[in-house]
């Protein structure tokens, strides 16, 4: 743990008057609450949800590539930038998706934290979010959250069995799949984009200009 998350927790102990972990009572209500958590209010829709999903990506002014099969995502990685006169060069993280590609001899691969004059990042999606067209990206070590911001150009992988109907399905994931929370979960929905100057929308305000994911599966 580091220090300043350390210094965070022990103020918030502090003002708790508490000395350590919460008391197991403490614990057992926690616990039981997320148990029998109640579903809230949820939009009903019909339409199949892999179709919501992209549907929904491409009205944020998302793009995307679908592929049958992993050994076609490298061939759309490289029609991607082609496409939109970007140079062989990418930074990117580990997983189990990232880590089964392989890279022309002519694409430099860094595995590292973005920079801001990095053009293209390649990341996956922890899952997909049918109800809103949203991403969710997971932070770790192997997975920088600097790869979602500091792009112009991000290219996101995402397995078709892992697109969800409704956002209160990814917690559960999260959950069940994790033994712990990561540090960040990012919901992304399409590119970054501001209208607050004029009511001029523009791109790359607080992350990548284009955002582009790739759906593998059939």
């Amino acid at each position: 743990m580091s220090d300043s998350r350390a210094e965070v927790l022990q103020r918030i102990r502090g003002a708790l008057k508490r000395t350590g972990p919460a008391a197991w009572s403490v614990q057992q209500s926690l616990h039981d609450r997320i148990a029998s958590h109640r579903i809230s209010v949820r939009p009903i829709y019909s339409e199949e949800i892999i179709a919501r999903f992209l549907d929904k990506h491409v009205a944020v002014h998302g793009t995307y590539d679908w592929v049958d099969a992993p050994d076609d995502v490298m061939d759309a990685v490289v029609a991607y930038l082609d496409r939109h006169s970007i140079a062989l060069k990418v930074v990117t993280g580990s997983g189990r998706m990232i880590d089964s590609l392989s890279w022309p001899n002519e694409c430099t691969v860094e595995r590292r934290p973005a920079v801001k004059l990095d053009k293209v990042a390649i990341s996956e999606a922890f899952v997909g979010i049918a109800e809103t067209g949203t991403l969710v990206l997971l932070s770790a070590p192997s997975a920088p959250t600097s790869h979602n911001y500091l792009p112009d150009d991000q290219i996101v992988l995402l397995d078709i069995k892992r697109v969800v109907r409704y956002q209160e399905d990814v917690w559960t994931l999260l959950r069940d799949e994790l033994a712990r929370l990561p540090r960040t979960v990012s919901l992304i929905t399409g590119p970054s984009k501001t209208g607050d100057v004029e009511q001029t929308i523009e791109y790359g305000a607080h992350g990548p200009r284009r955002l582009h994911i790739i759906l593998i599966g059939s």
